[in-house]
């Protein structure tokens, strides 16, 4: 791989949590900023359905689809091999349903994965774990089940079948070794850099080692050095590898990361707070709320702006059950503190409560 092009590829993978401006907030009704392409494609989701206290819009719902599809067509395939990951993944999510007749789902799985193969190409190990995973299985059967159904009654059916088994499966280790070469090719392009003074360097050489196999200590400790060196923006990163039930990290190691994420938390660093989310599985299911709230709650006073939109969502859902007009109206203020921050979801379902 040119070693530019890994250089060039290495900037905007450290440069994804800060690379794009946050969207203005008075702007956020048919925007969104492709940074978040989740977020726009679940907003989208919500109008198109209709779902409580959003009203069904369609084309609100396409519009807020194309905003971030429209850049990442711009983008996919002039080097931004993020963007075709962006669209892949999209098409990937709405084209399966069990209406859908298979023929139809096998062209428009041909369609994603000649996306996912650009982003691969341009060097996003993300694009091509896409083709070695998500899509994989799916796009296997239906090869093989199409294949049975044109060699019904030949003789060399069961050779047919035997040799496309071979090659998908040759295809998908062919991806799975490309996952790992790009991968390694962006960790090496980071490392000289990784030091006290650049720790997003550090967060994104851990960003890459998701795709290396054995390298649990390695991520908690790059993501450890940039979570608490001055890049919270990675303390996710830490918390979700912290917690992980694949974790390889030895148990002193997790509880004295732990301990001293909370120690931050309570001293204020709200991302260290949203970082302890992911411990929150570990509880029964019923429990979920109660155990996730403080740690939001002080995310939220601290800063975290996310952490106020899931708050004001969550107690949204409370209220739905209790018509308690005092869960609506701290619903309200959660979401008025995402809002105000860079929390686009928050602004839309603010919106809509608003109104009622």
């Amino acid at each position: 791989m040119d070693k530019l092009k890994v250089l060039g590829f290495a900037v905007v993978f450290a440069a994804l949590n800060t690379a794009f401006p946050v969207i203005a907030q008075e702007a956020y009704k048919n925007t969104c900023d492709p940074a978040h392409y989740t977020v726009c494609i679940d907003l989208s989701e919500k109008y198109e359905n209709g779902y409580a206290p959003f009203p069904q819009d369609p084309d609100r719902a396409e519009t807020l689809r194309e905003s971030v599809l429209s850049y990442a067509r711009a983008n996919c395939g002039n080097g931004k091999g993020k963007t075709c990951s962006v669209l892949s993944k999209h098409f990937y999510k709405l084209s399966f349903s069990e209406k859908t007749p298979p023929e139809e789902y096998l062209a428009q799985l041909v369609t994603i994965r000649m996306l996912a193969k650009t982003g691969c190409a341009a060097g996003d190990p993300e694009a091509c774990f896409f083709l070695s995973a998500n899509t994989s299985r799916d796009y296997r059967n239906l090869r093989l089940q199409a294949l049975m159904i044109e060699t019904r009654g030949r003789d060399d059916q069961s050779d047919q079948l035997h040799d496309l088994r071979t090659t998908l499966d040759a295809e998908t280790d062919m991806w799975y070794a490309q996952t790992k070469t790009h991968a390694q090719s962006i960790f090496d392009a980071l490392h000289p850099n990784c030091s006290p003074a650049a720790p997003e360097i550090c967060g994104a050489m851990a960003d890459a080692a998701r795709y290396l196999e054995h390298t649990e200590p390695t991520r908690l400790a790059l993501y450890d050095q940039a979570c608490f060196g001055g890049a919270p923006q990675f303390c996710e990163g830490l918390g979700n590898q912290l917690f992980s039930i694949l974790n390889e990290v030895d148990a002193d190691t997790k509880a004295q990361t732990a301990a001293r994420l909370e120690t931050a938390c309570a001293d204020g660093l709200a991302e260290a707070c949203a970082a302890l989310l992911p411990a929150i599985p570990l509880f029964p299911i019923e429990n979920f709320s109660a155990a996730a709230t403080p740690f939001q709650t002080r995310a939220c006073t601290s800063g975290h702006t996310k952490s106020c939109g899931a708050l004001g969502r969550r107690v949204f859902k409370a209220y739905l059950k209790s018509e308690n007009t005092a869960d609506l109206q701290n619903a309200r203020n959660y979401l008025e503190s995402g809002c105000a921050g860079d929390d686009v979801s928050a602004c839309h379902m603010l919106e809509h409560l608003s109104k009622g």
